[in-house]
């Protein structure tokens, strides 16, 4: 199983450490801009965060989430155990 861990974009310098946090696989919109919903606790990740079968799905919507979400400047593909996922 895989997840996608978000950085962004900030006029404020090294706000937050730029990081969103691991993706819910949701977003939404505000001022005509769009977000990523994104889950920042690694404890809530097997409940909220977003899980892919194949890295390559996981690259290819990270992919399309840096398009869509203008605030989003990077992102990681994170490898999660099988096991650990309820």
């Amino acid at each position: 199983m895989f997840l996608i861990y978000l950085k962004y974009k900030s006029e404020v310098e090294n706000y937050r450490n730029n990081d969103y946090g691991y993706y819910a696989g949701k977003t939404y919109q505000k001022d005509f801009k769009i977000f990523p919903v994104c889950v920042e606790k690694y404890e809530d990740i097997t409940s909220k965060g977003k899980f892919y079968k194949s890295r390559k799905i996981a690259e290819n919507a990270a992919k399309n989430l840096l398009k869509k979400c203008s605030f989003v400047s990077s992102y990681q593909i994170i490898e999660f155990p099988n096991n650990t996922k309820t």
